[in-house]
C-alpha cells in the first residue's frame, strides 16, 4: 500500500512504501519505474510492528508523518530510532535527508506537521521541547533558526492548531487559562496574543475552539463554540476591523462546518436539511442564499418520510477547472470521487459507475494525505483495481477518469484501456523505441504469458491479444536496443 505525501517544484513525489525488507520508509518518485526508490532508510533494520500508516496507526518503525513543503524541500517528522520522533527534511536525496533539529534531547518532541503552515518565510508547527510543553515553534530551514516562539500557557501545553494566515498576520486557537480561545501572531513573542476571548463563562466550561479558517471576499470565516452546552456558531472577522462578528445564517439548508471550500468565487460546501441529509451545495451571496448540486445519495432512509441517506461530501480539491470531492452514494459506487463542472452545472462521478469498478474506490482517499496537483497531473492514492490502494495519476480533463497508476507515468508508453474487459489492449509507443521491439507479457508472479516481436515506427500503436488471461494485473515489458520500460495493466 502506498500513502502519498507531498511533492517538491522538481515535480518528485514523496510517499511511504515497505519493500518487505527496510520496514515502511520514505519513497521518491518521478513518475517512472526507473525513478521511483527509496530516498533513505532513516531507521535502520526490519519493521519489528508491521506495516504503518502516515496517521500513526500500527506504528511501523520509522512512522513517517506528514508535515508540508517548505523552502522546496519536504518536512516530516520520523523517528530514527535515536532520537525520537522529531522533525525531519529531504530534498529527495539521500544525503539531503536529515534531522532538522533535536528538540526534545530527553525523549521526543512529537512535531505536530499537519497542523503547520509557512508564513513570512518560515514554518509554523507545534512541538514539545521537555521544559515548556506543547507551543508554538518556528524554522527558517537551519538548525539554529529553529526556535520557540511563545511559551503561551506557562502551566501546560497550549497546543496551537488550525493556522491560516490572513491579512499578513497568522491566525490559530491555543489553549490557556481561558481555555481554548482564538489567539494572532505576527511571528514574534511579543507580537503573540489572545485575539478573542469569545467564551468568557468563569463558571463553567471555558474555551470556543475556533476551528476551520477560510478567506472569502476579505472576511476570515471560522466556527466556534461561545457557548456551553456545545453551540457551534458561524462568525467572521474583516481585514480592517479587530471585531469577531456573528453570522446568522439563513441560507435554507442547516451548516456542516467542517468542509467548505472556495472555487470560481463561490464556497461550496456539505449542507445537510431533513429531505435530503448531507448534500453538496454551494453560495456566492456570503451565505445569504444556497443551492443545492445534487442529492447524490437517493437511497431511501424510509419510504413513509421520503427522507434519503446522506452522501457526505468531503475533501474537495480543484484539478483543470473541475471541483472533485468524495462522496458517497450507496445505490452506486459507495465512496467515490465526484466532478463538477460549474460552467453547466453538471456533476459526475469520476469512474462511471459499473459492474467491473471497486466498491468504494475512494475509501482511503483523503485530500490532506491523498491528492498532489502537479501541472497537468493529478496525483491521488485509491483503489481503481484488485492490486489494493495505491498511487495513480489522473490527467486528462477531456475524459475525466484515472488511466494510469502506480510509476508508470511515462508519455513514451502507454497502455489502454485499462482496465481491460475485452480481447486485446492497445500499446502506444513513441519515438524514443527503436529498431527491434521485445515485447514480454508478465503476470504478478513474474511469469511470462506473452512475448512478441515488432519492428517500430513513430508513434505506433500495437494490439496485444488479452483473450484467455486470467482476472488479475499484469505488466508489459517493452525492449529496444536503447530503451526498455513497464508498463501494468488489469484484467477484468
Amino acid at each position: 500500500m502506498a500513502s502519498l505525501l507531498g511533492c517538491t517544484k522538481q515535480m518528485a513525489i514523496f510517499f511511504t512504501g515497505d519493500n518487505g525488507i527496510d520496514g515502511r520508509e520514505l519513497w521518491v518518485s518521478d513518475g517512472t519505474t526507473q525513478g521511483t526508490k527509496m530516498v533513505k532508510e532513516i531507521n535502520l533494520g526490519p519493521d519489528p510492528y508491521g506495516s504503518g500508516d502516515i496517521w500513526g496507526n500500527n506504528p511501523d518503525k520509522t512512522n513517517i508523518i506528514i508535515v508540508g513543503e517548505f523552502q522546496n524541500r519536504l518536512y516530516f517528522t520520523a523517528n530514527d530510532g535515536i532520537h525520537g520522533r522529531e522533525m525531519w527534511m529531504s530534498d529527495g536525496t539521500e544525503i539531503g535527508t536529515k534531522l532538522l533539529k533535536d528538540i526534545n534531547p530527553s525523549q521526543t518532541s512529537e512535531p505536530v506537521g499537519m497542523e503547520g503552515i509557512v508564513y513570512n518565510n518560515k514554518y509554523y508547527f507545534t512541538a514539545n521541547d521537555g521544559v515548556h510543553g506543547m507551543e508554538l515553534w518556528a524554522t527558517d530551514g537551519t538548525t539554529v533558526g529553529t526556535h520557540m516562539v511563545k511559551d503561551v500557557n506557562l502551566q501546560g501545553d497550549s497546543s496551537p492548531l488550525h493556522f491560516y494566515e490572513f491579512n499578513g498576520r497568522l491566525y490559530f486557537s491555543a489553549f490557556d487559562s481561558s481555555g481554548r480561545e482564538l489567539w494572532v501572531s505576527d511571528g514574534t513573542s511579543l507580537g503573540t496574543k489572545m485575539f478573542a476571548n469569545m467564551n468568557q463563562d468563569t463558571a463553567g466550561y471555558k474555551g470556543s475552539d475556533p476551528q476551520m479558517f477560510l478567506e472569502y471576499h476579505d472576511k476570515l470565516y471560522f466556527n466556534s463554540s461561545p457557548t456551553y452546552p456545545y453551540s457551534n456558531q458561524f462568525f467572521y472577522i474583516d481585514g480592517n476591523d479587530s471585531n469577531v462578528n456573528e453570522i446568522v445564517l439563513n441560507i435554507g439548508v442547516n451548516w456542516i462546518p467542517w468542509e467548505r471550500y472556495v472555487f470560481h468565487d463561490k464556497i461550496f460546501f456539505s449542507g445537510f436539511n431533513a429531505d435530503f441529509g448531507a448534500e453538496p451545495y454551494f453560495t456566492n451571496d456570503g451565505f445569504v442564499t444556497s443551492q443545492l448540486i445534487a442529492d447524490i445519495d437517493t437511497f431511501m432512509i424510509s419510504p413513509l418520510s421520503g427522507q434519503t441517506q446522506s452522501s457526505s461530501p468531503s475533501h474537495h480539491f480543484e484539478f483543470q477547472d473541475y471541483l472533485i470531492f468524495k462522496a458517497r452514494d450507496r445505490l452506486g459506487g459507495g465512496r467515490q470521487l465526484w466532478v463538477y463542472d460549474d460552467s453547466n452545472d453538471t456533476l459526475q462521478p469520476l469512474i462511471p459507475f459499473s459492474k467491473h469498478q471497486i466498491y468504494n474506490s475512494a475509501n482511503n482517499f483523503g485530500s490532506d494525505f491523498g491528492v498532489i496537483v502537479s501541472g497537468s497531473s493529478c496525483f491521488l492514492v485509491g483503489e481503481y483495481d484488485s492490486s489494493g490502494v495505491e498511487l495513480w495519476r489522473m490527467y486528462d480533463s477531456t475524459a475525466v477518469g484515472i488511466e494510469e497508476n502506480e510509476a508508470n507515468f511515462s508519455s513514451n508508453l502507454k497502455v489502454y484501456p485499462n482496465p481491460n474487459t475485452g480481447n486485446s489492449i492497445t500499446l502506444e509507443l513513441n519515438e524514443i523505441f527503436e529498431g527491434t521491439i521485445q515485447i514480454e507479457m508478465l503476470d504478478f508472479s513474474g511469469k511470462s504469458v506473452r512475448s512478441m516481436k515488432y519492428e517500430n515506427t513513430v508513434n505506433q500503436t500495437i494490439q496485444i491479444p488479452t483473450k484467455g488471461l486470467k482476472q488479475g494485473v499484469y505488466f508489459i515489458k517493452v525492449s529496444s536496443k536503447n530503451y526498455e520500460e513497464t508498463v501494468k495493466f488489469v484484467k477484468l
